[in-house]
């Protein structure tokens, strides 16, 4: 992806691009909150983690569109016998198995996290 103002932190005025949102380690994803009424209110919620700053932002579910592999379902489980509640809770990176709207996001926000992590190095 094209390196490109996308991003700025409302505390430090920092930009970041798709790429920082995505990898960068002090761009750090906290979960995800949904809105089942209005889906332009669901958001993803970040925080800056450098020495300057530490502020916590948010990016709408809908900017990140197209970061989704494949194709997102019509119908919406929050609420119903089959939803499981994670997109209920803020901190619930738990995966989503379920036919839903949201679960493409939530696996999205995995990515994110996994792209993060440090690899372990072999003993």
């Amino acid at each position: 992806m094209a390196i490109t103002r996308f991003k700025q932190c409302p505390m430090c005025g920092h930009w970041f691009s798709i790429n920082d949102i995505m990898e960068d380690p002090q761009v750090r994803p906290l979960g995800m909150k949904v809105n089942d009424e209005d889906f332009s209110i669901n958001l993803f919620f970040f925080n800056h983690e450098c020495e300057n700053c530490g502020s916590t932002f948010t990016i709408p579910a809908r900017d990140l569109m197209p970061l989704i592999d494949g194709d997102v379902p019509e119908s919406v489980l929050t609420g119903s016998t089959k939803c499981e509640g994670h997109c209920l809770k803020l901190t619930d990176l738990d995966v989503c198995d379920q036919e839903c709207a949201y679960a493409p996001f939530r696996k999205l926000l995995r990515d994110m996290l996994a792209n993060r992590r440090e690899p372990v190095e072999a003993e």
